[in-house]
């Protein structure tokens, strides 16, 4: 399994070589002269196995492994496989039946969950002697600890020790968590590089795990890696599970880790008889330090977090999700990677800050999940019924994936109707967002802000218009254009006053205000909602024959168009069209707006849609893409002679061109450039027509589309919605249009080995009728 893993400054970087006999090396690996049985990791193009890549010598690198209490975490010949230093925990394990190398430094030290107390003990074989400090907040005390006595007098009063029918380990005195210093202190590890850290948590013992963490900052101030077991019991609230480890993720999270590898193996061998009989599942993960640690007071609030979700039809109910590639559920369709892409893809970290709240009467649990029903009936209960979606929950995305509240894994193909072309959660675009939110986000327009002209600069040069005017939402910038049309019409054409007309085409759609579902052709945008707006004239679309002849009329001021209609079921139109438009709209002095909110920035395989044709609009509406679907951004590009014709106080918004929406819109549209998205578009747009051609066409009838904008029609003896929750129960997103359409538009970051696991969903779903 290859796992892209940021090699991080320290020069020994030791990987958790613990893995499942199911998971094969892709090619053989020498190592020292030796073929290693276990998978290594890559890193870049580097293949690193043991450590050993990095010629560790003794005393180099430290190992520190947690059994948490009747267990224990690591090999037995850890020491010797990274030939370093090994610093083991574990309070209860019977070490008479298992052998531990002689180089191992193991301390009868650990953590268990008895009362909130930490039980230190003897150091076995070797009598622990170290010098501890411990800092409050009148006094510091430095003592000398013994085999007999692991506290600090002055502070802490001892619990004697259990009876011998107690769990706890023998010779054990209970220290309360909140004195306890840290166990680098007690090590004498505090200003130790800990490369590598391995924990092994039972379920039942997060709670407290995470307490002895909170208390012990400098254990994951000092560590460059960690590896991570977590053992799931049938038997506990998952509830409670969820909640503590979303608490410790979040934890690691703001002491700068990112979760680079994480997998679920459905059973665990039991490998000693104390171990839960119930265990229903664990949980491998591991963390690298992507960044400097920071208080978690200082910025918690700007912290995305990993998110927990499960499913109370089944016992293997907690799904962690990461920014990698390499998440697999073993119930669910495998899905394989590529380490190489066309065009480059986001970088395989991201964040967001998203969870499910839980109603418990009058009481609202931020981290406790709903079933995939449970958030459906409350959408219903609570929220107006003006959408009807496919019946999935989803609580992350990255890249062209999608997971539910369940973990269930799937390809995106519709990029929330081309918002995200960028990918999800894209981290150029989030770190944008994150950077700007730290300083400023919103003046309103009645003060200037940094970073509104830097934008205006940007995006006028990317697409040649000498202004652009900053809205929020794709349907903001069609009202913008119209206003704009109709004042131009006035003040520069001399069309009498409340006279002024725009064309638009059959089937259109460019939102649900007014003035959208006045020019709407379609009964159920439009009908129960008039009296309807003036001015509007309505032609068939792909007609430049209408269009001439509705130009002639000396009151009509602009012609609105989409360069595809993507709502009416990816219609794409003849070619020529569009320098047909173009020509007509200039020889009869009519402004042509191009609405390309849906068409634009790269998602039909050119930068904009009419780049097709190689023709210019007169009013460009920009939108979705615009912020690679992270914030609402919408724009209106026009040249001065259209753009100065509005005056302040005449047109605006308190959001538009705010600091955020700048911000992002910037990064989304360098990602745009940088990756090269219209060309992938383009790419794999081909080859997904080509195969979808061959599908069967007694249920395929039609194929189309530019770039990634694509539509199959389904046979009307059969039902695109049904088609398309067939879709979602094999691994892919997508929904119909208009009836018979399913619209295919995945971001455009897919690479064609994506396309091609899509296109066998897709075959195989269809091949059921």
């Amino acid at each position: 399994m290859k796992c892209e893993v940021p090699e991080l400054t320290s020069p020994h970087l030791i990987y958790d070589y613990i893995t499942q006999p199911q998971i094969k090396c892709e090619k053989p690996v020498m190592v020292g002269g030796q073929l290693q049985t276990h998978p290594p990791y890559m890193v870049g193009e580097k293949w690193v196995c043991m450590g050993r890549q990095y010629n560790i010598t003794p005393g180099d690198c430290v190992v520190l492994s947690f059994g948490i209490e009747k267990d224990f975490s690591f090999d037995d010949d850890m020491d010797k496989r990274f030939n370093c230093k090994v610093f083991a925990f574990d309070p209860t394990i019977n070490l008479t039946t298992h052998q531990r190398s002689p180089n191992i430094k193991f301390y009868h030290l650990g953590i268990s969950n008895i009362d909130g107390h930490i039980p230190i003990g003897r150091r076995i074989n070797n009598p622990l002697t170290t010098t501890t400090t411990t800092t409050t907040t009148t006094t510091t005390t430095t003592t000398t600890t013994t085999a007999s006595q692991v506290y600090h007098a002055n502070t802490i009063t001892p619990t004697p020790p259990p009876s011998p029918s107690s769990s706890s380990p023998p010779y054990a005195m209970l220290i309360p968590v909140a004195r306890y210093t840290t166990i680098l202190d007690l090590l004498q590890l505090q200003n130790r590089t800990i490369d590598y850290l391995k924990m092994d948590v039972e379920s039942s013992e997060l709670a407290f795990f995470h307490d002895v963490l909170s208390n012990t900052p400098n254990l994951l101030k000092n560590v460059k890696q960690i590896g991570m077991e977590i053992h799931m019991s049938s038997r506990i609230d998952m509830g409670l599970v969820r909640e503590r480890l979303w608490a410790y993720f979040h934890h690691l999270d703001c002491y700068g880790f990112k979760l680079i590898f994480s997998e679920i193996n459905p059973v665990k061998t039991l490998r000693f008889n104390f171990h839960d009989k119930e265990r229903s599942c664990c949980y491998e993960m591991v963390w690298a330090r992507e960044r400097q640690c920071f208080p978690v007071s200082t910025r918690s609030s700007m912290l995305s977090r990993h998110i927990i979700r499960s499913s109370s039809s089944s016992s293997c109910c907690c799904m962690m999700v990461k920014r990698s590639n390499n998440i697999n559920n073993n119930n669910n369709r495998p899905l394989t990677t590529t380490t190489t892409t066309t065009p480059t893809q986001p970088h395989q970290h991201g964040r967001r800050q998203s969870h499910l709240a839980m109603e418990n009467k009058n009481n609202m649990d931020p981290v406790k999940a709903y079933t995939t029903q449970q958030v459906i009936d409350r959408e219903n209960k609570f929220g107006s019924h003006n959408y009807k979606p496919i019946p999935v929950v989803i609580c992350k995305a990255e890249g062209v994936y999608m997971w539910d509240v369940e973990g269930k894994k799937y390809y995106d193909f519709l990029s929330a109707y081309s918002a995200v072309n960028q990918g999800h959660c894209h981290p150029k675009i989030l770190e944008a967002l994150n950077d700007q939110a730290s300083l400023l986000t919103l003046t309103s327009r009645a003060f200037h802000n940094d970073v509104l002209g830097e934008y205006e600069e940007f995006v006028t040069r990317l697409l040649g218009y000498d202004k652009v005017l900053p809205m929020n939402t794709g349907v903001e910038g069609g009202e913008t254009a119209c206003k704009l049309a109709r004042k131009w019409g006035y003040e520069v054409k001399n069309i009498p006053h409340n006279e002024a007309k725009i064309v638009f085409v059959a089937n259109n759609f460019w939102g649900r205000t007014m003035s959208a579902v006045s020019t709407s052709t379609d009964p159920t945008a439009y009908s129960g909602f008039g009296p309807f707006m003036p001015g509007f004239t309505l032609i068939p679309y792909d007609d430049l024959q209408a269009l001439e002849e509705a130009a002639m009329d000396p009151t009509v001021a602009a012609f609105m168009m989409e360069p595809i209609q993507g709502e009416a079921g990816v219609v794409v139109p003849s070619e020529g069209y569009l320098k047909g438009v173009r020509d007509v709209c200039t020889r009869h002095n009519v402004l042509w707006i191009a609405d390309e909110v849906q068409t634009g920035l790269a998602r039909t395989g050119r930068r904009l849609a009419v780049d097709h044709e190689e023709v210019k609009p007169d009013i460009l509406i920009l939108g979705k893409a615009l912020s690679g679907g992270v914030y609402p951004v919408s724009a209106v590009l026009a040249n001065d002679d259209v753009m100065l014709c509005i005056k302040p106080g005449e047109h605006g918004s308190t959001y538009g061109g705010n600091p955020l929406a700048c911000k992002v819109g910037m990064a989304a549209l360098k990602v745009m450039e940088e990756e090269k998205l219209a060309e992938n578009a383009e790419k794999m747009g081909k080859v997904l027509r080509s195969e979808l051609s061959k599908l069967p066409q007694e249920v395929v009838t039609t194929v189309r589309g530019k770039g990634l904008l694509n539509a199959i029609v389904i046979n009307e003896k059969f039902d695109a919605w049904e088609v398309c929750l067939r879709l979602k129960e094999n691994g892919l997103l997508a929904k119909p249009t208009h009836g018979d359409v399913i619209r295919f538009a995945p971001p455009l970051c897919i690479n064609e080995e994506q396309i091609q696991e899509c296109l066998e969903i897709i075959r195989d779903t269809v091949m059921t009728y």
